[in-house]
């Protein structure tokens, strides 16, 4: 795995954690969410467990998922 795959992957493991933190945080932000569109059963599942266990759920998988793409060197 070459150096721009590595920080491609970082940042979107940082992303997971700070949707994790933000779950956390502001646990009512999904709550008047209506999906639509294509994937609109997929939104709409994610918007309903939205809340303190995704979000550390969310930041448990980013954190481990870093730490595992730092411990394969």
């Amino acid at each position: 795995m070459d150096k721009k795959d590595k920080i491609g992957l970082a940042i979107g493991f940082v992303f997971l954690i700070a949707m994790g933190f933000w779950a956390m945080l502001d646990p009512t932000a999904m709550e008047e969410y209506a999906s639509a569109g294509l994937a609109s059963s997929l939104k709409q599942t994610f918007a309903d467990v939205w809340g303190r266990k995704l979000g550390m759920g969310l930041i448990a998988v980013g954190v481990l998922a870093l730490v595992g793409l730092h411990q394969s060197e």
